[in-house]
């Protein structure tokens, strides 16, 4: 299913943050700002924490009028705002050169450059948020959810090249980098709706097990799929020494576990890389990834349990289904 169809509910809603977003990167005495702001915001994806905030906001307002307000669509888009900005710095730390198959801030501008837009970027979401009305919970909940996201960079980065991570550690660090926005936008588009305790802690669930679910899905196929779908180039987890779930099971599966460490401390042989993708995708190692970001996918969906049968929450469903298809190699 394409997004397009997906977002049917929500398309208004989604073009109305699309120019708010664009309108962010602004600078009465530097026309560049606006440039360099809209080649990031421009090269889009697929919008999915803006649209979770204003779907679950439809889901909690089934029996009557939903319209996303001024508040709603600016809490959105500044969600979106902070992703982006932390996608341009993941970027200069990465030291990737493509992004949806496209140029990088860095690549194109260079690491400098890219590191102080990404600084703008925060702050013009943070503008939107004190220009948004917003009560004091949920900015609290923003500046929480931004705060967890720094710091599971921080973790990734501490723990790159430890041979002996746990699982419930890389866990953990995927629930603060990636899930936290996930979570926080699918909580906000209730509580802005005025949802139920019980609705905003389902969505929050949702938004948390997609989250690790979404964040595990990039890590299997930076190993396990090619640069067209994945949409920059594969390998820089290794690259960087970071051991991401593909390799944890790996490690954990394999009778060859010694070959397979010692492997994995060649981070800057691509020939290391080949052959450890080689032996992840020919052993059970493989499969138990993918049951793993499976079994989270489920649990997301379970979450769905506590809202009403509507068009909003059938689009969430399908959002499931559209990460279950992409983990599919």
């Amino acid at each position: 299913m394409k997004f397009s169809e997906i977002y049917r509910p929500i398309n208004k809603g989604l073009s109305k943050v699309e120019e708010i977003l664009l309108r962010a990167p602004r600078n009465e005495s530097f026309s560049g700002v606006a440039e360099l702001g809209n080649f990031i915001l421009k090269n889009k994806g697929k919008r999915l924490r803006p649209a979770t905030a204003l779907l679950f906001s439809g889901a909690s307002s089934v029996g009557r009028p939903f319209k996303a307000g001024r508040t709603l669509l600016n809490t959105a888009a500044a969600i979106e705002l902070i992703h982006a900005a932390s996608l341009v710095h993941d970027d200069v730390i990465d030291d990737s050169s493509l992004r949806h198959n496209k140029l990088t801030v860095n690549s194109k501008w260079g690491n400098e450059l890219a590191i102080v837009l990404g600084d703008y970027l925060y702050c013009a979401a943070f503008d939107i948020i004190a220009d948004g009305g917003l009560n004091e919970r949920v900015m609290r909940r923003i500046i929480h959810a931004t705060r967890l996201m720094c710091e599971g960079e921080v973790l990734q980065i501490h723990e790159r090249e430890n041979s002996t991570l746990l699982k419930e550690r890389y866990i953990s660090i995927i629930e603060k980098k990636t899930a936290s926005l996930f979570e926080l936008s699918c909580r906000c588009g209730v509580m802005l709706s005025k949802g139920s305790k019980a609705r905003e802690e389902a969505a929050a669930a949702f938004g948390l097990n997609f989250g690790i679910a979404f964040q595990m899905t990039d890590d299997y196929l930076d190993i396990a799929s090619g640069q067209s779908s994945l949409g920059k180039t594969p390998g820089l987890d290794f690259k960087k020494g970071e051991l991401t779930l593909p390799f944890l099971n790996l490690a954990a599966q394999s009778e060859q576990r010694n070959k397979i460490r010692k492997l994995i401390k060649s981070s800057e042989s691509r020939s290391a890389f080949l052959e450890l993708r080689r032996l992840f995708l020919n052993s059970p190692a493989n499969d138990m990834t993918r049951n793993e970001i499976l079994g989270y996918i489920r649990k997301a969906r379970k979450s769905l349990d506590a809202f009403e049968g509507s068009p909003f929450k059938k689009s969430l469903y399908d959002i499931t289904c559209y990460l279950e298809d992409r983990a599919k190699v």
